[in-house]
């Protein structure tokens, strides 16, 4: 279906599954162990998946995660292979269709393959891959969807198969939309498309009119499980979007400069970024319109994120600015990095007449430039690099401490339930999967005497969140997770994890856990309520 310009169809194959073997190799490179994030919690809620935590919690409006990663965890039950399950087939996902674009766009296997391993050397895109986030899985999804529009659109009216690539779109569209429902504005894609190949909506009102019996379907479940058929629209607009945001940009200027800033993090991300631009300017030259409706729908992502940060009115409320919402238009970057490589390459032999060993030379000397910039894209950003079983990773450095501490000493800590901060995965380790670790209830503390394992990162992000915001809603939050006290006793530490046996809770908005110095804050006197 997708292989239908080039005329070697076996050699693109063969390519293609050259290219996919290549990305395993970089997911595996990039691998974050998980233990405490935004990915973490999205895990734990799918771990433990009942009706109260699922009306609860902002995470949930992220259906397109937590179904397939609850199917997952009863299928091979929890655990980092199950974790890592759902992350790698998005990945996989995400990876064969940037190649397929891309040829699709250019109509060139040099190209399709320049911005394939340009894609996976980006430490961002390959870091957060392999978590259990919405990004990339919204990103895979939301450009299958227009992968199968676009095939959808090569077939006449009366060719009925158009039906069957046009429903594809729509279910995965709305898939991208259960999974990270902002992005859903990309599709704006799809109707440009229509437009400016066919000079007509047709195929745009019957995907729409499919994706709609799919939105419905939606409300009728959440009306039959819930009670209230608008839940996600209440949890999105109310719980999801409630983190005090300040403006960042001061001008317009700064507003504009923002994406380069955003894309250019070292110097070859940003010839990247430019030949993708350029790309951009060439398919307006060449009228390619499958390129300038993937524009419009990249750019317009990019505006409904970057606006709620602005004084200006926002699109969302209160939308924190990152790169991971920009996964579309990277993405779509460097794609048209390849177009616009191998463009250039062809105008060049094209002037020189194509004599034969100068256009193979040519093309040579593109594909070491390519090779260099990703080369370039993944030194320059080592430091972040962590390596498959890499023991300065903090989880494991953590679990070999407590390993040996279980050795020297006879704890009865090992018959107490042991409490962590909700959504970290302490039980994924050797050591600590030998106590019996219980992640927290959010919303109410185990009752005092018990023990704690908590994070110094995630404490100290709640703690310095509540001191520098005032914010009494937040308060009653950081108050409502596992937070030592001055009765607390240093049961086992390391530089990132500490468990505490607590004595009594403290429940005053006065009373604040600082990591700054443990030792004083938990020796601090009471403060009286």
């Amino acid at each position: 279906m997708f292989f239908t310009i080039d005329e070697n169809t076996k050699r693109t194959q063969i390519v293609f599954w050259a290219m996919m073997a290549l990305g395993l190799v970089s997911w595996l490179v990039f691998i974050k162990y998980p233990f405490h994030s935004d990915d973490t919690g999205l895990y734990y809620i799918s771990t433990n998946l009942d009706l109260k935590t699922f009306s609860a919690s902002f995470f949930t409006f992220r259906y397109g995660c937590l179904l397939p990663m609850w199917l997952i965890n009863k299928i091979f039950g929890v655990s980092l292979f199950s974790y890592y399950l759902f992350s790698l087939l998005t990945w996989l996902l995400w990876v064969a269709v940037v190649f397929i674009l891309s040829y699709q766009l250019s109509n060139s296997l040099r190209a399709a393959v320049a911005s394939f391993i340009v894609c996976i050397s980006d430490y961002h895109l390959n870091y957060y891959s392999s978590m259990t986030m919405p990004d990339i899985p919204c990103t895979a999804f939301n450009l299958l969807a227009v992968l199968f529009f676009f095939a959808a659109l090569k077939l006449s009216e009366d060719d009925h198969k158009y039906f069957y690539y046009l429903f594809a779109s729509a279910f995965f569209a709305f898939w991208a939309y259960l999974t990270r429902m902002p992005n859903s504005v990309f599709l704006i894609t799809l109707p440009i498309a229509e437009i400016l190949i066919c000079r007509r909506l047709k195929y745009t009102m019957i995907f729409s009119f499919i994706f709609l019996c799919f939105i419905g379907c939606e409300l009728l479940a959440n009306w039959y499980v819930f009670s209230d058929p608008l839940i996600r629209y209440k949890i999105i607009f109310s719980k999801g979007m409630s983190d005090p945001t300040v403006p960042i940009f001061k001008t317009f200027i700064d507003f504009l400069m923002r994406l380069p800033r955003t894309l250019g993090f070292f110097a070859t991300a940003k010839i990247i970024c430019i030949l993708g631009f350029m790309g951009i300017i060439i398919a307006v030259f060449k009228k390619n319109m499958l390129a300038l409706s993937l524009t419009f729908g990249a750019l317009s992502v990019f505006i409904l994120y970057a606006l709620p940060v602005n004084t200006w009115e926002p699109l969302q409320p209160k939308m924190n600015l990152c790169i991971r919402h920009y996964y579309l238009l990277i993405t779509f970057l460097y794609i048209m990095f390849g177009y616009a490589l191998f463009y250039l390459v062809d105008k060049v032999t094209y002037l020189i007449k194509h004599q034969r060993g100068i256009v193979k030379f040519i093309n040579f000397l593109a594909f070491v430039f390519c090779l260099i910039l990703v080369a370039g894209n993944f030194f320059n950003q080592h430091s972040h690099i962590t390596l498959v079983m890499n023991h300065d990773n903090i989880p494991l450095k953590a679990s070999k401490a407590l390993k040996l501490s279980l050795a020297k000493k006879d704890w009865e800590i090992q018959n107490f339930d042991v409490y962590s901060l909700p959504g970290t995965m302490f039980f994924f380790y050797p050591g600590f999967n030998t106590l019996n670790v219980i992640n927290g209830d959010i919303n109410a503390k185990p009752k005092a005497p018990c023990v704690v394992l908590l994070t110094k990162r995630g404490i100290r992000f709640y703690n310095n969140q509540f001191t520098s915001l005032g914010n009494l809603e937040y308060a009653d939050y950081f108050l409502s997770l596992l937070r030592p006290t001055q009765y607390a006793t240093t049961i086992f530490e390391t530089p990132e994890v500490i468990m505490l046996k607590i004595d009594q809770w403290v429940d005053t908005k006065e009373l604040v856990f600082s990591l700054n110095d443990i030792n004083l804050s938990i020796n601090k006197p009471p403060v009286s309520g």
